[in-house]
């Protein structure tokens, strides 16, 4: 075959950027990326509240490029096709998979139909090559029209010649999956696309009417796999070493006896903090978390204080004297290690709000380092429950320590961060 190249993303990107070179079979794939990242903005990233699975929010980009052309052989306005593409490219752009794979046909039939080498006394001549893919649930049809010219002693014949092949490769059903588990991966944080058990419960891919999705993605002897962090053994692409690679294998569709493999790359996303408050309901995955993994409800650790102040002007109140103790929880959408960082009061480093103003008391409307920090020592992180955990922290209080404070919980993936300021008051 030719030297053309056919990506499943956006043509228009610098290179190491838009794509991944990965080794696979002795040859340097160039892999495209099929989801890119969505950077955190705010502290309230990805939304504020507790996180859940049930929480539509965008954690990235589709990248991948539409399978189809809306004006070509699977356009659903066509009489004699029905859809069957779950994504089609705008009027007028060339940018589809469909119409990758009609040019690299119609450049390599050129290339295939070369009679120069031939000892013959006339001339052949190949031009108006015009190749159409049908992509099939099963299969891809592909045929190719192209004009034959016999040139000899200034005369000239021409013969139109018409080729078909069907090739028994489930690309379309690949590309479902591929698209599928982007969008849920993009939409879910919780969603986890290397989990057989969560690959076998993705039903979101069209049924054989065209009209409901509610089929598995996941065909029979299909199987999809993580390619964690490939370039950081890889000198070719140093600037995308934070990424993924997401490898689906179609043990059903053979070419040359050899499983068909379609890949893209996952551009490395924010983890998120779940948030911490007192009053967190019943139904939050981060009460859950705390029953099922300390054995604890929020308000056994966040309201051990009786205040008349209004819960909303604190998320953990404490009588001084009492011990805080902080479960911070957070999900990175790519599955990184997270760090753990205490800012703020009983720290060195003073935070301020996202407008950069620096905390109060609202009480006695004292701003300095016993409200937002900037002592000498980081009590929480010098506490025995973080020097073991790197994340859980206690600190014991004293009558010294009445009034409101702020921390900063900060969580990394070595790349993005997230946080929230936690109000706390002591009585």
């Amino acid at each position: 075959m030719g030297d053309l190249e056919c990506h499943g993303g956006p043509p228009l990107r610098d290179y190491a950027i838009s794509i991944i070179p990965y080794e696979y079979n002795g040859v340097i794939q160039n892999v495209s990326y099929g989801i890119y990242a969505i950077p955190p903005v705010s502290s309230d990233y990805p939304y504020f509240g507790n996180l859940d699975p049930n929480n539509n929010f965008q954690f990235g980009v589709n990248g991948l490029a539409p399978l189809c052309d809306n004006q070509g052989a699977n356009a659903w306005d066509l009489s004699e096709s029905q859809y069957s593409c779950v994504q089609y490219d705008l009027s007028d752009s060339k940018h589809s998979i469909q119409e990758y794979v009609e040019k690299y046909v119609e450049t390599d039939i050129v290339k295939c139909a070369n009679f120069s080498q031939l000892d013959l006394d006339y001339n052949i001549e190949t031009k108006d090559v015009k190749a159409t893919i049908l992509f099939g649930d099963e299969d891809v049809h592909a045929t190719a029209e192209f004009d034959i010219i016999l040139k000899h002693s200034g005369e000239s014949i021409t013969k139109i010649e018409k080729f078909s092949k069907i090739i028994k490769i489930r690309f379309k059903r690949i590309y479902e999956l591929a698209y599928f588990l982007i969008e849920e991966e993009n939409s879910n944080l919780f969603f986890n696309m290397s989990n057989e058990e969560t690959l076998q419960n993705l039903q979101r891919c069209p049924n054989k009417d065209k009209i409901h999705f509610t089929e598995k993605c996941l065909k029979p002897d299909m199987s999809v796999k993580l390619i964690n962090e490939p370039c950081k053994t890889n000198s070719m692409c140093t600037q995308s070493e934070n990424s993924d690679i997401i490898f689906i294998q179609d043990n059903k569709s053979l070419i040359k006896k050899t499983p068909f493999v379609f890949m893209f790359g996952v551009k490395n996303r924010g983890p998120a903090i779940d948030y911490i408050d007192e009053s967190i309901d019943p139904s939050a995955n981060y009460y859950f978390y705390l029953k099922t993994n300390y054995g604890v409800y929020p308000s056994d650790i966040y309201y051990l204080a009786s205040t008349n102040q209004p819960d909303s002007f604190f998320n953990i109140a404490v009588d001084a004297g009492k011990t805080i103790t902080v479960y911070p929880r957070a999900v990175d959408p790519d599955g990184d290690d997270i760090i753990y960082n205490y800012l703020g009061w009983k720290t060195p480093t003073p935070i301020a709000d996202q407008n950069g103003t620096k905390y109060k008391d609202i009480l006695s409307g004292k701003s300095d380092s016993t409200v937002y920090g900037g002592g000498s020592q980081n009590k929480w992180e010098m506490s025995t429950m973080y020097s073991r955990t790197k994340k859980d922290a206690t600190l014991k209080t004293n009558a010294s320590d009445s009034g409101y404070h702020w921390i900063r919980i900060e969580i990394s993936d070595g790349q993005y961060s997230d946080y929230q300021d936690i109000a706390i008051l002591t009585e």
